[in-house]
């Protein structure tokens, strides 16, 4: 089901607030007979999350599968749907960071498909029937996927991002524990807040906007610009609080908007340069949004007033202070990226559902003119 006009749907169930990960227990069916449990690094390992959730959930039923990457590719999903189909497991807890959370939901939803994820991505096979049960757990706050019906699968050969795209995949549960990003480094606190501050914005300013994905984008974007750099600084519960509730609403907007042109140019970036996703997608908002402004009449002022700033240039600055303060590069070439990998990121930046999703559709001339400027 897709959301049109005034319409906003979103399906999955959300438990916010610290220490709701101890209940996490109650949001598994009771006919479950297998877990599988999908984490990134050993850190929530070494953390002692691991241990609490074989106490909370049994360890007879729980399987685990570790060392999800930053940037998955099709093998890492085709090999956790080969753990969850071996064990017979019939419910999917991701916890951990964006990626991870995608994997867990391409697992939930591939265990019950009858080929490998590839083929569904090329579209050579159709998603007919649900997965089994996700239940969404992050780690970091930034990435909204715990709310979201999308996967980003990337392609190490093509240097290219698929995104796995169904109703069937938004989780079951969302289970948002701030204290979790109490122990995040201060780069992935960086980045993945510029990535839900990225999310937000472009959530506003797309064509699928509509008023349910407007409040929840402007409450994020409050939330996020008065709260990041405490969280950053000195790891503030109230700021990390006010930071992830921040994230789970961008998540909430751009679930049923789609994101916009910041994120279509990120992805060569990342697939060429390495550069994380949150800077990637950062870096540029900042151009767009002066650039947007012009189509955007009466819905400037309220998203300046979520900036705390009277005018559009005091919110161009203050998203590149912000950046800068919490160690962000403003300029491409500080990433790498000179006028020829320029020529790159223009060619290969254009994803339709992104792209054409910007209130204006610039042409590849208009993009350079507007990058050069942050070159």
């Amino acid at each position: 089901m897709d959301s049109t006009g005034d319409q906003y749907w979103l399906p999955t169930e959300i438990i916010f607030g610290e220490g709701e990960l101890d209940h996490l227990a109650e949001y598994v069916p009771e006919s479950a007979k297998k877990i599988l449990i999908i984490s990134g690094s050993k850190a929530l390992r070494s953390q002692g999350v691991h241990d609490r959730l074989l106490t909370m959930l049994g360890i007879e039923r729980v399987v685990f599968y570790e060392g999800v990457p930053s940037n998955p590719v099709p093998q890492d999903i085709d090999n956790a749907v080969n753990v969850a189909v071996s064990n017979q497991c019939d419910v999917v807890i991701g916890i951990g960071g964006g990626s991870v959370i995608d994997v867990a939901k391409c697992v939930a939803l591939l265990s019950t498909q009858p080929a490998p994820v590839k083929e569904f991505l090329r579209g050579d096979q159709a998603i007919k029937i649900p997965g089994i049960p996700c239940i969404a757990v992050p780690s970091t706050a930034g990435t909204g996927s715990e709310v979201t019906k999308w996967a980003t699968v990337w392609d190490p050969i093509e240097k290219r991002k698929y995104s796995l795209d169904h109703d069937f995949l938004y989780p079951k549960v969302a289970l948002v524990d701030p204290t979790l990003t109490y122990s995040m480094p201060d780069w992935v606190t960086a980045t993945t807040g510029l990535d839900a501050l990225t999310q937000a914005i472009e959530a506003y300013w797309s064509k699928a906007s509509q008023p349910t994905s407007d409040m929840y984008a402007l409450a994020a974007v409050r939330k996020i610009i008065s709260n990041l750099k405490d969280a950053f600084d000195s790891n503030d519960p109230l700021a990390r609080r006010e930071v992830a509730a921040g994230s789970l609403m961008a998540g909430q907007a751009f679930s049923n908007t789609r994101t916009t042109i910041c994120h279509s140019l990120s992805y060569p970036m990342t697939a060429n340069w390495g550069i994380v996703h949150g800077q990637a997608v950062s870096i540029t908002l900042p151009v767009f949004l002066e650039a947007n402004a012009e189509v955007l009449a009466e819905k400037i002022d309220p998203l300046l007033e979520a900036l705390e700033v009277p005018r559009l240039g005091d919110g161009v600055s203050s998203i590149r202070n912000l950046m800068e303060a919490i160690g962000l590069k403003i300029r491409l070439s500080d990433l790498g990226i000179d006028e020829v990998g320029l020529s790159r990121v223009i060619d290969e930046g254009y994803y339709p559902e992104r792209a054409d999703n910007n209130p204006v559709k610039y042409t590849s001339e208009e993009i350079r003119l507007l990058l050069q400027e942050i070159l």
